[in-house]
């Protein structure tokens, strides 16, 4: 393939050079230009999930797994006297009870004209993929359900057109090309140094005029109202709405009712898999499983079954829980949040003992 170019967005003068050009662009756009169109505007992405077969997924359909804290099992060791109260809870001994839990979002994510500022809720930093995506390749062709230049958002895939360029780190190329071969179907750019000043420096070269997001807002700018604006109209025209947070959202409320109902379930196959791992009478094991079925007790009702173990003894066993769900995954036998949400049967335990062998033996 052709040599790639690079930005060199370490280069302080070349940095300062670009950012008298978009000041100047954008006070000559706020003078001259009295609407945007949708030609005005990139959407960028930045991600670490590369987009195969040219489509761009929510997480739903990932598998993405991450950990979540153990709170019913903090709270039984508070009742224990192992811990003062749920606040007393080292958080080095937090982290490993943690357990694995599928991430739930129906969404895919762009920033307008800009690239997404890292906050308490996302660090978005060197990620190895930086999509560019000309907005009115989208219009026609993607679930558009909000327009707004920090978040706007579609519902389930998109696919991208052939007018995509993906950034790529200058010192990452020849590793990413061969893990992704596919790399070379998308025109491809290289960035050195701070990535928000080269995402700025190639839209300016493109022909837009980049705007600074802030934290859920666009930052003040002579041309950021012009963003504002299309948003608007967008939205008006396409039946959704503009120039808010995703957190305001119908969307992102489902997402995250279906977020807590997933917690719930792996934090009760969780359960399962200790009751299952540690009591050794088979006949108990039963009874409590058949309980927490019928909803006769509840997840912490069952934990206190197991008061008499050590912490390192419970530990072990939530290690044990947290790789057969890699494993699962591995071998693609985790199914997806959608099918685990609609009743489908994880069974870890059951997973775990037919797959021994890839384990420590148990205790």
């Amino acid at each position: 393939m052709d040599k790639v170019r690079c930005i060199y967005a370490d280069n302080k003068q070349l940095v300062d050079y670009y950012e008298e050009l978009i000041e100047k662009r954008q006070k000559e756009v706020s003078q001259t230009v009295e609407e945007y169109n949708p030609s005005d505007i990139m959407l960028v992405r930045t991600t670490d999930i590369f987009p195969k077969d040219r489509k761009m997924e929510p997480l739903i359909n990932s598998k993405k797994i991450s950990k979540k804290s153990f709170d019913d099992l903090k709270r039984c060791l508070v009742h224990r006297k192992v811990f003062e109260d749920i606040y007393s809870v080292p958080i080095e001994f937090e982290e490993q009870i943690e357990f694995y839990v599928l991430d739930y979002r129906s969404s895919v994510h762009f920033c307008e004209n800009g690239l997404v500022q890292s906050h308490l809720q996302g660090n978005f930093t060197n990620r190895p993929f930086i999509i560019f995506e000309p907005l009115n390749e989208q219009l026609n062709n993607s679930d558009f359900r909000l327009f707004a230049v920090q978040d706007t958002f579609i519902k389930g895939n998109m696919t991208l057109s052939d007018k995509t360029i993906i950034m790529i780190p200058n010192d990452r190329i020849k590793d990413l090309l061969i893990q992704y071969p596919d790399l070379v179907n998308y025109q491809l750019m290289a960035y050195q140094g701070d990535e928000q000043e080269a995402v700025r420096i190639l839209l300016y070269d493109l022909g837009y005029t980049p705007e600074l997001i802030g934290t859920g807002h666009i930052i003040d700018s002579p041309s950021s109202q012009l963003v504002v604006n299309l948003n608007r109209k967008l939205a008006s025209d396409m039946g959704c709405v503009s120039n808010t947070k995703h957190a305001f959202t119908k969307e992102y409320k489902n997402d995250v009712d279906n977020r807590i109902s997933l917690y719930c379930i792996f934090e009760r196959e969780c359960v399962k898999f200790l009751v299952q791992e540690l009591i050794d009478d088979p006949y108990k094991v039963k009874r409590i499983l058949d309980d927490l079925e019928t909803r006769k007790i509840n997840d912490i009702d069952a934990l206190y079954n197991l008061d008499h173990y050590e912490k390192d003894i419970i530990i072990d066993a939530i290690n044990k829980f947290n790789s057969t769900i890699e494993l699962m995954k591995l071998n693609n036998d985790l199914p997806y949040a959608f099918e685990v949400l609609n009743n489908s049967n994880l069974d870890v335990h059951n997973y775990y003992l037919n797959n021994m062998d890839l384990h420590i033996s148990k205790k």
